[in-house]
């Protein structure tokens, strides 16, 4: 809102799920979130226990790391990539808490995190 003081932060690099990834990580090749690719230390992601990605692959000529987490809804608002992760984030303020939907190791699971101010 206006009179927010500063943007909600979660802490995290990442990027849409593309089918290929999502294929390599044995899920559905049809899912869709953000892939954490990397969780900033000591960032809210970090304090919740986010995990990023740590498996190398090859896609297009390019290393990208793969296996992290997945998000896949805020609240029970369902992100589909990462423009619409951001978008959601930008509702929320400093200090809410919210509870993201994370597909991790194949496996559904809820996680709790406490948004943060970029400094």
């Amino acid at each position: 809102s206006a009179f927010s003081s500063g943007q909600a932060y979660l802490g995290i690099t990442g990027g849409s799920l593309v089918e290929y990834f999502a294929g390599e990580m044995g899920l559905e090749k049809d899912q869709q979130g953000v892939l954490v690719v990397e969780v900033e230390a000591g960032s809210p992601a970090d304090d919740a226990g986010i995990r990023g990605s740590e498996e190398t692959i090859e896609y297009n000529g390019q290393e990208m790391k793969i296996g992290g987490d997945v998000i896949t809804a805020i609240d029970n608002t369902r992100v589909d990539g990462i423009q619409a992760l951001r978008l959601e984030l930008s509702k929320y303020e400093p200090g809410d808490v919210v509870t993201l939907s994370v597909i991790r190791d194949g496996k559904q699971i809820k996680v709790e995190v406490t948004l943060g101010e970029r400094s």
